[in-house]
């Protein structure tokens, strides 16, 4: 795999994962919008999506990075 290919990789990865982190926020701001959370559990949450979906960019881009 040449660098370029990794790269395309790494960015379809990226842009896949953020894609579907996205998509939980969006259902947690439905909930919040409808008072099934609060706020403050709407913030907990958030982080909670944003810092799996970004640990998972990571772990998969040092994948990625182990082929030849």
């Amino acid at each position: 795999m040449d660098l370029q290919e990794k790269d395309y990789l790494k960015f379809k990865v990226h842009q896949q994962i953020k894609n579907v982190y996205k998509h939980f926020l969006l259902i947690l701001e439905e909930m919040t919008d409808r008072e099934q959370i609060s706020e403050q559990d709407f913030e907990f949450y958030r982080k909670r999506v944003l810092d799996n979906g970004n640990e998972n960019i990571r772990n998969l881009t040092e994948e990625i990075d182990k082929f030849n």
